[in-house]
Parts: C-alpha cells; structure tokens; sequence
C-alpha cells in the first residue's frame, strides 16, 4: 500500500468512528435494576426503553462476562446454573 492510500484508510476510518454515538437507553442507565426493573419508575422496562430521568454509567462493556461479575458463584447471581466465562447477562456487576 503506498503512502497516499494508507492516508486514505486513516481518514476513512476516523471519518467512520465519529459517526459512532452512545444513545441514552434503560440498558446504559444508572437505575436499571435486577430483571430490567427501574429503581426511579419502579416499573419493568425494555432494551430500547428511555426516560428524562437517565443517567448514563458505563457498567457494561465489551470486556464484561461472568468471568469479571462480583456476583458469579455467589447467592447474588440472577443465572448461577447458566453463569459462563465468555457469557454475559444484563444483570451484570462491577
């Protein structure tokens, strides 16, 4: 590849990252509780689910699984007979 297309690759895929944006949903807020449960409305809610009462936390990311939850093997854990090393639940701990 010569200089000038390596460039190219660069812009397009800088270009490509800030299209890239994080959408305020119940499945990225801070008062998501157990089973989807919201702890401000007390009410079920779903993936794509929002509210004015948001606030964004970061507790899941691409790197969580059962292997890193604090409730895995423990009475906390919402799935203990499915809990994996590479499997992810929403009910996922820091």
């Amino acid at each position: 590849m010569s200089d000038i297309e390596d460039e190219e690759t660069e812009k397009h895929f800088i270009c490509s990252l800030s299209m890239i944006t994080t959408t305020s949903t119940c499945t990225n807020c801070l008062h998501l509780g157990a089973k989807f449960q919201c702890t401000v409305h007390d009410m079920k809610v779903d993936f794509n689910n929002t509210c004015d009462k948001h606030e964004l936390t970061s507790r899941i990311s691409v790197s969580s699984s059962c292997s890193n939850c604090s409730a895995v093997n423990t009475s906390n854990c919402a799935h203990p007979d499915q809990a994996a090393q590479d499997l992810l639940c929403v009910d996922w701990k820091h």
